[in-house]
């Protein structure tokens, strides 16, 4: 029995495509263990495109598009208010897959 998978008789191209998806504002203590309480940070929520030649893969699908209008309120309610996303219609997912040539239908996985 094998251990290893095959050798390629060439090798294997992928790319790794990072987008950003928005930001979002967090207390800086979610992210260094209760230090620098009260202290707004703002971090981005990233989009990760895998070019794999078995299939494209999608990690993470960033926020949904009415965060970049005027229903964002709306659509996260007391949220929109407390974590304060700032994000463009351009950094939504699909136009930024359109950017790179790639429609939602060649994603073969989202994770």
């Amino acid at each position: 029995m094998a251990l290893y998978p095959p050798k390629r008789e060439k090798p294997v191209e992928m790319r790794l495509y990072y987008m950003i998806g928005a930001f979002l504002t967090w207390d800086k203590s979610i992210f260094t263990y209760s230090q620098g309480m009260g202290i707004p940070t703002e971090v981005p929520t990233p989009i990760f495109l895998i070019d794999h030649p078995e299939g494209k893969v999608l990690f993470e699908t960033g926020l949904h598009k009415n965060i970049a209008t005027e229903k964002c309120e709306e659509h996260w309610g007391f949220r929109a208010r407390e974590w304060k996303p700032r994000m463009k219609p351009e950094q939504y997912v699909v136009n930024q897959l359109k950017n790179l040539g790639v429609t939602p239908d060649e994603i073969r996985y989202v994770v």
